[in-house]
């Protein structure tokens, strides 16, 4: 009986919270897509991170997407390729370093060529 009592508190502090979130969106002007937006849900996927409870992780879409880039053929596709690997960022250890070799070869005094390094 106490758990469920502690439960629909809980419950209730949440929706008294979303209504007020929602109630200051309404006065700013500003929308809310109803295809977009989720509540009450365990698991949600925004832009590529999976959040939950348990924290958060990259998807495995995003994951998939990186995996599969294909090998750049000009400067243009590198830095498309390090803007998508931006979103993942916070989850890999010494990023700036692992992605260094790159960032040098979309320098504008860098001649174009792609080696081991890149790869």
């Amino acid at each position: 009986m106490e758990g469920e009592s502690a439960h629909r508190r809980c419950v209730w502090e949440y929706a008294v919270t979303l209504e007020r979130i929602l109630l200051r969106i309404e006065e700013e002007g500003l929308t809310i897509s109803g295809s977009k937006f989720a509540c009450c849900v365990p698991v949600l996927d925004i832009v590529g991170h999976v959040v939950s409870l348990r924290g958060r992780k990259i998807s495995k879409q995003k994951i998939n997407k990186i995996q599969n880039w294909p090998r750049p053929a000009a400067k243009k596709e590198v830095r498309g390729f390090l803007g998508l690997c931006a979103y993942v960022r916070m989850f890999i250890k010494d990023f700036s370093q692992v992605v260094a070799p790159l960032r040098i070869l979309t320098r504008e005094d860098v001649l174009w060529r792609w080696d081991e390094k890149g790869e």
